[in-house]
């Protein structure tokens, strides 16, 4: 199903590419002052204002946190007013700021800062933020032997993929009873994103930290569509010391952690329990972790791809309840350092702030966190792996080399040794630059461009679609243009009439037009002839690009109530076709059809007949998902990266 498929994408995105967890999010967007203050309003389920609500504008600071920016409260009107400036954000950033609204009874609203244009005409637009209602999850906080546990503490950090800031996950907390018992507030999940239906909230999962006096400080992961008894062992200790016989002063301040081989979960796996704590090796490489859930690990450095050592493999252990492992021995060697240059393929000339990814041949998923190798004005980098079979690739490079970067091919080296690779050589292709504007010679924000130049390898999930940012203006980089190429816009409600033709080094200047535009309009219905709630539909345009693809996905909407959608804004002349898609039924694929200037088709209505063969299939496969991301955050940044099955 495209909600679970977009999901396990962006994890796999996430793995094979290493930069959801890492970089990206880390990385600062550029703010931008605006000609006005940001404001919104906060609206009661009924519609009516919500009146003196909290509003926090939030930043994701990484993957495991959320950083609190500004804090306003609404009128009388239910009107807020933030004072921070929106920050421009490029289409393939990850949204880093959203908006979050909590009344008095504990109601939500949650919006996001890359939905607050108006596509048609790039005006501001002001959010509306709804109130949901917050459903109780029971549950009870139990030992080993069923005997109740009161007094712990339980905070929920994440609800589905939806990272909690500390200030609304400590307002949501809650203490066990005498008999062990807790009642949370739990959020119905109604993503922003509009990844996943929201009926499908009973089927995801909240992920809580749980301070429970002598049975140490561990995180959960459950289902919250039942309730369930949290089962709590007491934990173990875990102490030794690290050395390292050719640098025996390596071994202070290193910090390590223990990654379980064997997750405690239940038979029926409704929750697991799973330990999260560091321990930093003191001076002489003595460490200590206390708190550990009993279970199987293994010891891991937590640190990025620019540390020069890693830890010898050692057989796993085993912590079982009440007692401590001790004087557990862990050997620091040295790892081999690689040396590499990458240069312009004419001049010679060394490539600046070229990353680079270093990675064992053997690994499936690498998450990547904090530094990684990168060259220098000269072109040079210096990388540090382990022995073994290393397989080194291009992870960014600067967006005139992103094409050529692209087609080389990964480099396999049986690492033995220090290494010195040949040096990499990257073609220049050109960047084209240009801006969307309508009739009346002002900017269109968020236009949709089709591209015929090569895309294939670059924007495998896009093909050769590209946008404009908030003032009209694209770049088309990374691509291979070295003849006259043709670009198709469309937007909201305009569009080119058909491909326009360009030079490379043209100063391109798209006008867009109403009178152009082609619109497609239809209905999805279920077996009984019913509108189909949580649907969704994608509207897909053929390619004759070089992208490895025959379509394009250039748009997708959730049905209104009455099961209707609409695409305006399509340029004519290309051929288009619905994908129609639910939890409850098969996906659906409509014949193509042409487009024509100021005309309009009428798909009918789409009607999904036959049922899905494995109820809630999907859905499971993604709380599958969920439980393997929620480890793979406690991985991220490892130095040796392990597989995650």
């Amino acid at each position: 199903m495209h909600y679970v498929s977009v999901a396990l994408s962006a994890i796999l995105a996430v793995a094979g590419l290493g930069e959801l967890l890492g970089s990206t999010l880390a990385e600062e967007a550029t703010p931008v002052s605006v000609s006005s203050l940001y404001t919104g309003v906060v609206l009661e389920p009924s519609g009516a204002p919500a009146v003196d609500c909290r509003v926090w504008l939030l930043r994701r600071a990484d993957w495991e946190s959320i950083c609190l920016v500004e804090e306003v409260r609404t009128d009388r009107e239910g009107r807020f007013r933030l004072n921070t400036p929106r920050p421009e954000l490029r289409p393939t950033e990850p949204v880093l700021f959203f908006v979050m609204a909590r009344d008095s009874q504990g109601r939500f609203a949650d919006g996001s800062w890359s939905k607050l244009t108006d596509e048609a005409t790039g005006a501001d637009v002001e959010p509306e933020l709804l109130l949901f209602y917050l459903s109780d999850y029971r549950g009870r906080l139990v030992d080993s032997g069923g005997k109740a546990i009161a007094g712990a503490v339980i905070e929920p950090t994440y609800f589905g993929f939806a990272p909690l800031p500390q200030c609304v996950a400590a307002e949501m907390g809650t203490a066990t009873a005498s008999d062990g018992t807790f009642t949370l507030k739990v959020c119905p999940i109604q993503f922003d994103w509009e990844i996943f239906p929201k009926h499908s909230a009973k089927n995801l999962r909240v992920i809580a930290e749980i301070a429970a006096g002598e049975y140490g400080r561990v995180s959960a992961n459950w289902n919250f569509d039942k309730p369930l008894a949290l089962r709590l062992e007491k934990p173990g200790c875990v102490c030794g010391s690290l050395a390292c016989a050719s640098n025996p002063t390596a071994v202070a301040g290193i910090t390590l952690k223990l990654v379980a081989i064997e997750s405690e979960t239940t038979d029926d796996s409704d929750y697991s329990i799973f330990y999260h704590g560091r321990a930093v090796t003191q001076s002489d490489g003595e460490f200590r972790f206390d708190g550990v859930v009993p279970g199987k690990y293994r010891m891991m450095i937590t640190a990025d791809d620019q540390f020069p050592y890693y830890l010898d493999s050692s057989a796993p252990f085993e912590v079982k309840s009440g007692q401590t492992v001790s004087e557990l021995g862990v050997t620091l060697k040295q790892k081999m350092k690689i040396r590499g240059a990458v240069v312009d393929a004419a001049t010679g000339a060394g490539v600046r702030d070229a990353q680079i990814l270093v990675s064992r041949v053997d690994e499936a998923f690498t998450f990547r966190a904090g530094r990684t190798p990168q060259t220098d004005a000269q072109g040079s980098f210096v990388a540090y792996a382990c022995p073994g079979k290393i397989r080194i690739r291009f992870d960014e490079v600067p967006d005139e080399y992103r094409w050529s970067a692209s087609r080389q091919d990964y480099r396999e080296i049986d690492l033995t040794t220090d290494t010195t690779l040949p040096p990499v050589r990257l073609e220049r292709t050109p960047v084209v630059e240009g801006e969307v504007v309508d009739e009346s010679g002002r900017p269109v924000p968020n236009a949709q461009i089709l591209t015929s130049a090569d895309t294939s390898k670059i924007r495998p999930f896009l093909g050769s679609q590209f946008t404009t940012d908030v003032h009209g203006k694209f770049r088309l980089a990374g691509l291979l243009i070295k003849e006259r190429f043709s670009l198709r816009v469309s937007a909201a409600a305009a569009a080119t009439n058909g491909p326009l033709m360009f030079d490379p080094a043209d100063k391109i200047r798209v006008v867009i037009s109403p009178k152009n535009a082609f619109a497609i309009h239809g209905r999805v219905l279920d077996r009984h002839g019913q509108p189909l709630e949580y649907s969704q539909v994608c509207l897909r345009v053929a390619q004759n690009t070089d992208s490895g693809s025959p379509w394009t996905l250039l748009r997708e909407v959730i049905p209104d109530s009455d099961g209707k959608f609409e695409f305006c804004g399509l340029c004519p002349g290309e051929q288009y076709s619905i994908w129609a898609e639910s939890d409850a039924y098969e996906s659906i694929e409509t014949p193509q059809v042409t487009g024509e200037a100021g005309r309009t088709h009428d798909f009918g209505p789409l009607k999904m007949t036959t049922p899905r063969s494995v109820a809630g299939k999907a859905l499971a496969s993604f709380s599958a998902a969920l439980t393997w991301l929620a480890k793979a955050i406690h991985s991220a940044g490892d130095e040796d990266n392990p597989k995650l099955q």
